[in-house]
Parts: C-alpha cells; structure tokens; sequence
C-alpha cells in the first residue's frame, strides 16, 4: 500500500502541499478561457483541420505541412479570438 505526504510534508529539500478542496470554486486560468472562447467561435476551422489530419494519417502520408492551409487557417481564428478578450 502506498503512503502519500500529508499537507506540507518536507520530502528531501522540497515542500509538498496537498491538492485538497478548500470550498471556494476555482476559476479558470487566462488560456482555459481563451482555448474555450476558441472552441466556440472557431468550430469549423477546428473540425476542418482534424478531418485534413485524419484523412493524411489513413492515408499514411501524415507529414510535415500536408495540413499547412487548414493550420493557418485555425491559427488565424485563435489569434482574433484572443485579441478580442484582451
């Protein structure tokens, strides 16, 4: 059976502090936000290029820059989103 290190328990020279719920609701980070606002706003660039992917891996022919249109194009949306939310 394996031990886990209590709340700040001392392991060598690093401190380990428990990951438990301290009953507030945390929110999310910066990039959660953004990647979820993407998710929204860019589905079809998204599906666009994870069909290219699929298509190129069945294929055998997944290499480097076989999906470089499709890419750009979802680079091109996650940019404007995130100039958006800032």
């Amino acid at each position: 059976m394996t031990v886990l290190p209590t709340a700040n328990a001392l392991v060598g020279r690093q401190q380990i502090r428990s990951f438990g719920t301290t009953g507030r609701v945390q929110q999310p980070n910066k990039l959660t936000r953004y990647f979820q606002q993407m998710k929204e706003t860019c589905p079809d660039r998204i599906r666009s290029y994870a069909k290219c992917v699929v298509q190129a891996e069945s294929a055998g022919a997944l290499n480097k820059g076989v999906c470089e249109q499709e890419f750009a194009q979802v680079k091109a949306c996650f940019r404007q989103v995130r100039r958006q939310q800032e």
